[in-house]
């Protein structure tokens, strides 16, 4: 494992973006002296000891600085210092410092599990974190995703589905599908669900890949609320589904939608197209994107139509916060 798998798990989980070695912090975040000239030494220039020690100096100062934290994992991955990563993941975790940094943390940690002499302080730790009151609602959702994939690693599946069944999935689903995605080439076109919008019927019929199709409730999701296309729809690859959902607000408000996506997707919130993307490949993680969803009082509807390849997992999961 290399310091670039870090970098990769900072991207996915949104605390840096960048390409190759170039680096985009959150401009919302200001780094400690000590810490930006960390991250400096780092990525400029690849001095990693000084990094190192510029980083351990900042936590030495505030054991809440993630940034300081995430960075001084890096040093120590790219080193083979594994365990030490990890054991500086654990403190950091511990700290209770709140920082967009965190879900960076929080993955690297994970990603170094495997490193730990039991396993079974990660998810504490996760959890522990997650339940400081003064981080944001998403951050919170997001450890305890975390901490739930921490005790399945370590072997404790009835913990991880403990977490996951107080997770605010979204798990009332009607599926119409699968339409036809053969070399790609069916996404693009307007199947009759799609010619009809902002109309969604749910009661009508469509004329799919095998067939005429109907829209049907999915009986039965995991705990971790994840919808497996290729289970639900035979062939498994190169399909075009359509999912919806229906949800009742108490008042107008700007929801958050926290999506997993293995797949082509285009999302809409009654009938308006409020995000899409293009990309196939892509492996499905539950914080993979996350959107304003505008919400009217009353009952709402919300449409994904997600489009799988030869080698896209197929794979959705959503949370909806108010």
């Amino acid at each position: 494992m290399r310091s670039t798998v870090f970098l990769a798990l900072c991207i996915l989980a949104g605390g840096i973006s960048g390409a190759d070695d170039s680096l985009t912090f959150p401009s919302d975040t200001p780094l400690a002296a000590d810490t930006a000239a960390g991250w400096k030494a780092c990525y400029d220039g690849g001095r990693m000891a000084e990094a190192g020690t510029l980083f351990a100096k900042a936590l030495a100062a505030d054991p809440k600085d993630v940034p300081a934290a995430v960075g001084l994992m890096v040093v120590q991955s790219g080193a083979g210092e594994y365990r030490l990563a990890y054991e500086t993941g654990i403190a950091a975790l511990g700290a209770g410092g709140s920082s967009p940094w965190t879900e960076c943390l929080a993955a690297d940690t994970l990603a170094l599990q495997s490193w730990s002499v039991t396993g079974r302080e990660l998810p504490a730790a996760l959890e522990q974190a997650a339940s400081v009151t003064a981080r944001p609602r998403i951050q919170q959702l997001f450890l305890r995703t975390m901490a739930a994939q921490a005790h399945a690693a370590s072997g404790a599946p009835k913990d991880a589905a403990a977490i996951q069944a107080r997770l605010p999935w979204l798990r009332d689903w009607l599926v119409c599908g699968p339409f036809n995605n053969r070399e790609k080439a069916g996404f693009d076109r307007d199947d009759a669900i799609a010619a009809a919008l902002p109309a969604l019927a749910l009661d009508t019929p469509a004329p799919g890949r095998n067939g005429t199709i109907a829209w049907t409730p999915i009986k039965r999701l995991p705990e971790n609320g994840v919808i497996d296309l290729s289970v639900l729809h035979h062939p498994g690859t190169e399909n075009i589904a359509w999912l919806a959902a229906t949800l009742e607000s108490p008042s107008e408000m700007t929801a958050t939608l926290i999506l997993g996506l293995g797949g082509r997707a285009t999302v809409y919130a009654n009938g308006v197209r409020i995000a899409q993307w293009t990309q196939y490949g892509q492996r499905h993680h539950p914080f993979q994107r996350v959107l304003a969803c505008p919400l009217a009082k009353g009952a709402n509807r919300i449409a994904i139509k997600i489009g799988g390849d030869r080698s896209s997992e197929g794979r959705l999961s959503a949370m909806l916060v108010p």
